[in-house]
């Protein structure tokens, strides 16, 4: 399960972003599609080194993403965001986590996320 959450401060975004994060992650954290979800909160209030819009994202996973996958999907995810939200790509600050099975629950069931071996 991978979980990605922008919080922005630009004004709109493009319909698309949704569809094109989810299978740019897909690929970044080699996970199914359905196990991809996207979260997209505007009108956030930021400050970050002036006052154009700008977003703060986080990539959380029960699986790391890989040291060579890291920094290709760095760069495409930065491209993507910027764009779908019409912001600088400066202003975009990406955080990428890892989180415990064990803190992570889904579909309801109390049943904690198995995750496949690659």
């Amino acid at each position: 399960m991978v979980l990605c959450i922008i919080d922005t401060n630009a004004a709109k975004y493009s319909p698309e972003l949704l569809h094109q994060l989810v299978d740019v992650l897909a690929k970044c954290f080699e996970a199914l599609q359905n196990d991809i979800m996207v979260e997209i909160n505007t009108k956030k209030t930021f400050f970050l080194r002036g006052s154009a819009p700008c977003a703060y994202v986080q990539c959380r996973s029960v699986e790391p993403v890989s040291d060579e996958n890291h920094l290709k999907f760095n760069e495409v995810l930065n491209h993507l965001i910027a764009d779908g939200l019409a912001i600088h790509r400066s202003r975009v600050v990406i955080e990428f986590i890892v989180i415990e099975r064990s803190n992570l629950a889904v579909f309801g069931s109390g049943d904690h996320v198995e995750v496949k071996n690659h």
